[in-house]
Parts: structure tokens; sequence; C-alpha cells
């Protein structure tokens, strides 16, 4: 799995993106960050029940926070 997440200043909210290996694409967005992260954890574990399998790996090199400015 890939987790994006940053801040977008411009719309005072955490964004964030989920990519499993299968390319499939979940996301969203919340104006406090641990709504955003109990979001991430409740996709990953929806994700988990649906595929009845574990993630092969976590890529600690493609965890990202950053900020954009729009």
């Amino acid at each position: 799995m890939n987790i994006r997440i940053w801040h977008n200043g411009a719309m005072d909210q955490w964004r964030w993106t989920l990519t499993d290996r299968n390319l499939n694409m979940e996301s969203g967005q919340r104006p406090d960050l641990r709504e955003a992260l109990n979001d991430i954890a409740n996709t990953i574990e929806y994700l988990i029940d649906k595929n009845a399998e574990l993630p092969l790996y976590l890529n600690h090199d493609s965890i990202g926070i950053g900020d954009t400015h729009q």
C-alpha cells in the first residue's frame, strides 16, 4: 500500500490518498489530522476485510507528509 498525506493550506484540510498493489485508490480529507488518520486506518481495515489479505509490506520510503501551497 502507498499512503500519501498532505495539508492543503488554502482549504485548511488534511488530504490523503491510499493505493493498494492492484492500483485501487481511496482518498479523503478532514480538517483534523487525527480524524484523517482514523479514516485511513478504517479504510485499510476495510480493504483487508474485503480482500481477506494483509499488505505484503510497508515501504517506509514512500510515506510522505508535505504541504501544498494552493
